[in-house]
């Protein structure tokens, strides 16, 4: 008696098996969209075209303009005028203190100005910053420097950067 309910229960979970092979294999045919039947031929895309069919050749639209509208070049970004003028002496009586000179610039094609010692770029070294595109600046100069390079750099309303510099001795 024992081995015949061991039979059942073989038997009974190889139908529950069987059963649970062809669920999964139907499932899995549902959501297997691009699997294909033997005899079935595959399409060149799934889309679908909305236009009719005809044998007359499609036509070309006409070219259009694609020239841009021409602007103004815009103005060059310099200093064209600063002083003192290179070399020159900052005016120390001796080499304690500091000795103040006035730094004037004129700019072309700028917004703002910065004023840096001994530095080639002044925005990102600035002694003085939002200075007017052009005017001018009393700086102290170190007296103790032997020289130093004062850098004016101006910055067009775009970003871009012009810089000036000129060395001051003692």
């Amino acid at each position: 008696m024992a081995e015949k309910s061991g039979q059942k229960i073989v038997t009974i979970g190889l139908v529950l098996g069987l059963i649970f092979i062809i669920v999964f294999l139907a499932i899995g045919s549902i959501f297997a969209k691009d699997t294909l039947l033997p005899g079935e031929e595959t399409s060149p895309s799934n889309s679908q075209s909305t236009a009719p069919a005809t044998d007359e050749p499609s036509q070309t639209p006409e070219p259009t303009n694609t020239e841009s509208p021409t602007t103004e070049p815009s103005e060059k970004l310099e200093i064209v005028k600063m002083t003192p003028a290179d070399g020159s002496f900052a005016g120390c009586s001796g080499t304690f203190g500091t000795q103040e000179v006035t730094i004037t610039w004129e700019s072309k094609g700028a917004k703002t100005a910065f004023i840096g010692l001994d530095t080639d770029n002044a925005k990102a070294q600035p002694l003085f910053s939002n200075l007017p595109a052009s005017g001018s600046q009393v700086i102290d100069f170190p007296c103790s420097f032997g020289s130093s390079v004062v850098t004016v750099t101006v910055e067009s309303s775009s970003g871009d950067l012009a810089h000036k510099s000129i060395t001051l001795t003692n």
